[in-house]
């Protein structure tokens, strides 16, 4: 038990850290804190659900990490690494 924790302390899932989606690890849970929605595939999203502060878990992830798939607001939503690239998220 304290060996997972001093490996999640290490790996930074306790830091109030920001980063992309796409560098977010599977099966945590995270917080939107910014999403660029410049065309109208982004704006898709942002009709979605992925506005800030709404709560979202990476379900999957493919084998060349080019898609993912996020768990948000009761639904899974698989979105690609470059909309992936453009959502700022952190750890809860």
């Amino acid at each position: 038990m304290h060996t997972f924790i001093v490996f999640l302390i290490k790996s930074g899932m306790f830091c109030d850290k920001k980063f992309k989606l796409s560098d977010a690890k599977t099966g945590f849970n995270y917080v939107i804190c910014d999403f660029c929605a410049d065309d109208l595939a982004d704006k898709r999203l942002v009709d979605l659900g992925f506005t800030k502060g709404a709560k979202i878990r990476v379900v999957g992830k493919s084998f060349a990490d080019q898609t993912f798939a996020v768990s948000l607001r009761n639904s899974v939503i698989c979105i690609r690494k470059n909309q992936a690239d453009k959502i700022v998220i952190k750890s809860i």
